[in-house]
């Protein structure tokens, strides 16, 4: 056989043969990580746009303090909201780094926390003027953690030491509560 027809099969025939391998062995790997990376977008844009919903939601229960207008109901509604979101959080789980979905989650918690808090205060200080106080730092604690779990939603994977301070402000948020907690406790 002729050199140049030699090459030419040579040549047609690696070439079949790595289209081959790519077509069966690596684009269904290709297909597969896609369809994740979409689906990991499209969990994060709902519990975005969730968690900002949310957070009109909260900023009206902390105008209802601010007016002393609170009851039971709101608060309710604001503590079945932030269920809702932790259960989409949850959803989030195989998406993002697991320290980063599980500051998202405590922050979540925390927030349930206060407005559990803020529902106690109602109950035992109907109208007082010097619980409300503590009522619109629990309102503003609350706002403030969806703020934080909105960033952290926010931050693009890569920038690590953003992604990493936000975990730390989490970690940092749930000792302090905790230690508060044990406190309270032991005086009872």
């Amino acid at each position: 056989m002729p050199v140049p027809i030699q090459t030419a099969l040579i040549s047609a025939l690696t070439a079949a043969v790595v289209t081959l391998v790519i077509e069966y062995w690596a684009k269904p790997r290709l297909e597969a990580r896609k369809d994740r990376i979409i689906e990991a977008a499209r969990t994060r844009r709902e519990l975005n746009a969730q968690i900002l919903t949310s957070g009109f939601d909260l900023i009206l229960l902390r105008n209802k303090v601010s007016a002393h207008k609170i009851d039971v109901a709101a608060i309710d509604s604001a503590i079945e909201i932030v269920k809702h979101d932790a259960e989409l959080a949850a959803k989030l789980c195989n998406f993002v780094r697991d320290r980063q979905w599980r500051a998202i989650v405590r922050l979540l918690k925390l927030a349930q926390f206060d407005l559990e808090a803020m529902k106690i205060y109602v109950h035992s200080y109907p109208g007082s003027e010097s619980e409300s106080e503590r009522m619109k730092a629990l309102a503003d604690d609350v706002k403030g953690y969806y703020e934080k779990v909105r960033y952290m939603l926010l931050i693009p994977q890569w920038k690590f030491v953003s992604v990493r301070r936000a975990i730390k402000f989490a970690e940092n948020e749930e000792a302090v509560f905790m230690k508060i907690a044990k406190t309270n406790n032991s005086q009872i």
